[in-house]
């Protein structure tokens, strides 16, 4: 029976890592090829949710920055038609200055 590639790999790191690369070997295959190996149809299932927790995440984000640009420019839109200026002096707006206006 031919090994796994996970076991595979621990061999290639065994031959370059020297006296290590067996508890490489062991660490891999405790930690994440055994639990691969034992629990297949949960990892894949936790790996497509990851994936589609992410898809969202970044569409949110998207939707997050169109929807801002959109507002900016209506607002920028809204300034452009503007037809009536409300500017105060130098010290602000006073009873004596109520009534003055200044069209565009």
């Amino acid at each position: 029976m031919p090994r796994p590639f996970c076991c595979q790999f621990g061999r290639v790191a065994q031959e370059s890592a020297g006296p290590h690369g067996r508890t490489f070997e062991m660490l891999f295959d405790a930690l994440v090829a055994g639990n691969i190996r034992e629990n297949a149809t949960r990892c894949a299932i936790t790996v497509l949710i990851i994936a589609l927790g992410t898809t969202v995440a970044f569409a949110v984000a998207l939707l997050n920055t169109v929807t801002i640009s959109a507002i900016s420019a209506g607002a920028d839109q809204l300034d452009e038609s503007v037809n009536l200026l409300v500017v105060g002096g130098p010290r602000g707006f006073d009873a004596n200055s109520a009534g003055e206006r200044r069209e565009l």
